[in-house]
């Protein structure tokens, strides 16, 4: 049956590329075409369901794959309602080009039960399907993750496509106004990942792994990171921008490390109870809002009264998951709280790109930068990178800038 399976597929993906080639041949490419035939790849694109029920693929390629999917069919009903259409871009056929013969690939990946009554017609392809059976995992690997980079390329293609195109038609066909509407967006999407991380992480710290959880804050801490560089560089800062990238913050850096807070000391059966998590959580949280909010009072400076949030959230967090620390509960309770006490506090902290300039710190600014990533990979599953104590060189890097005031107070006027 599976090779009956192989066969349909394989000629309705070739019917795919034979209507394209047919409607450029006679020139008969149509704005109604340009919208049907994304919608019948949508439906092919259905099959990895049922690879994902049949095992051959994990879950998150699967769901990357498939959001982007209908996310593009949802913006192409919204742009077809406003008379735009986006036509297909090369990042989008590329998608479609890996993405047909990776489930043709996936489907000879199937356990199934040999059978001596093969048809003759068929006896080539079950030789083909045997032999991708044969192939080592790392390659299946590497292919479902060249679509996965390749689908999210084309959604960027096609979303930024999308947007210039309305910016175009608001801004009545001048290039320029439109231009810079568009730019103004990179910030704002960058903010909006930033903010989804932090859903995510309270997601996972909920129902899942904490060590999941703590990799979509880091995450966030990056965008976060950048998202004012690019927005200082294109020149598109606003206030809109500002309070979004608070309001962000305050959902990465305050609620969901509180949860992450909340949910590992509620686990530690019999040392604490329930009472003692929600104060625990709750205070974290109050702690960064105070802060978020002194922030925005006081307005952008070269030193920050009191600790940032980021760099607050990333202690926690990191203690949250550190090995050596877990074998104390009472350490990891004075770590949290003295975090706490530093965040609303006045001691004074340079911005980071500030306190790189300066001796104490530049020379640690790369290397905790590349051990940052290092993290990341290994909470996300990177087997590899286990047993190296990366949380703790990590952690000891934000001691470094934890204890910086005590060298770099008296460079407070000069910077």
């Amino acid at each position: 049956i599976s090779l009956y399976v192989i066969s349909i597929y394989i000629l309705i993906s070739a019917t795919d590329f034979l209507d394209g080639w047919i409607a450029r041949k006679l020139k008969i490419v149509s704005d109604f075409g340009k919208v049907l035939d994304p919608l019948a790849d949508k439906l092919l694109i259905l099959v990895f369901l049922p690879l994902l029920s049949m095992q051959v693929i994990a879950s998150f390629p699967v769901f990357i794959i498939l959001a982007r999917e209908f996310s593009i069919m949802a913006i192409r009903v919204l742009s077809a309602k406003q008379g735009i259409i986006v036509p297909a871009k090369f990042s989008g056929k590329l998608k479609t080009a890996l993405t047909f013969p990776l489930c043709g690939i996936l489907f000879g990946r199937v356990t199934v039960n040999e059978s001596h009554n093969i048809p003759l017609l068929l006896k080539p392809l079950d030789i083909l399907r045997q032999w991708v059976y044969s192939w080592p995992q790392l390659i299946i690997d590497v292919l479902i993750w060249a679509t996965v980079v390749v689908t999210v390329w084309s959604f960027i293609d096609y979303l930024k496509d999308f947007f210039l195109e309305q910016s175009l038609k608001k801004a009545k066909g001048n290039q320029e106004e439109a231009r810079k509407k568009l730019l103004a967006l990179i910030p704002a999407v960058i903010t909006l990942l930033n903010f989804s991380c932090g859903i995510f992480a309270i997601f996972f710290a909920i129902f899942h792994t904490l060590e999941i959880a703590v990799a979509c804050i880091l995450i966030g801490m990056f965008l976060d990171a950048i998202d004012g560089k690019i927005a200082r560089k294109l020149n598109v800062m606003s206030q809109l921008g500002e309070t979004l990238d608070t309001k962000a913050d305050l959902i990465s850096f305050g609620l969901a490390p509180s949860f992450i807070v909340f949910k590992l000391f509620y686990s530690f059966e019999g040392n604490v109870n329930v009472a003692l998590s929600i104060i625990l959580g709750v205070l974290f949280f109050a702690s960064v809002y105070y802060r978020l909010k002194r922030f925005t009072d006081s307005g952008h400076s070269h030193i920050f009264d009191g600790l940032p949030s980021p760099i607050g959230a990333a202690v926690v967090i990191l203690s949250c998951v550190s090995f050596v620390i877990l074998q104390s509960y009472l350490l990891l309770l004075l770590i949290i709280l003295f975090t706490m006490y530093l965040m609303v506090s006045k001691i004074p902290y340079f911005h980071v790109g500030y306190a790189g300039r300066h001796t104490y710190l530049k020379y640690f600014v790369a290397s905790s930068l590349t051990i940052f990533f290092l993290v990341i990979f290994m909470l996300l599953g990177v087997p590899f990178l286990n047993n190296l104590y990366l949380i703790e060189i990590l952690l000891g890097f934000t001691l470094i800038y934890l204890t910086s005031p005590l060298f770099l107070i008296n460079h407070k006027q000069k910077a």
